[in-house]
């Protein structure tokens, strides 16, 4: 529902449908959609320019991901807080995050390995 809100432009909706999600997933105890959640929260603040406020939420999205084996949480939450810190010229850490994330993304024979690898050789060249 998020999703479709953000799509339409309205944003504060977007947001209060993600953090609605988030309530719901606690109360159900459901860790997987939780962290999904996160990482659409964090989504929707980036495409309205707050990036600031979206990078605390990938970074916990990617903790919760990793607590409990979801490896393409891991990995999307990872990516996207890359292209954040690219974004700012963070060229290191966003070349770790992106090459942690080709790595889950290459074990799990998912077809964005091959985007993050492109954006791997980029900020490979950028770290030099």
């Amino acid at each position: 529902m998020g999703g479709m809100y953000l799509e339409l432009g309205e944003h504060k909706k977007a947001i209060e449908c993600h953090q609605r999600g988030l309530e719901i997933s606690r109360l159900l105890g459901d860790l997987k959609a939780e962290g999904a959640n996160w990482i659409n929260l964090a989504n929707v603040f980036v495409f309205i320019g707050q990036a600031n406020r979206a990078i605390p939420l990938y970074e916990d999205a990617i903790k919760r991901k990793q607590a409990i084996g979801d490896m393409l949480g891991v990995a999307y939450a990872a990516s996207n807080l890359g292209r954040i810190h690219a974004q700012r010229g963070n060229y290191l850490i966003s070349f770790n995050l992106a090459q942690s994330a080709l790595g889950i993304f290459e074990r799990l024979n998912h077809p964005q390995a091959a985007t993050i690898k492109t954006l791997v050789t980029t900020l490979r060249k950028l770290t030099r």
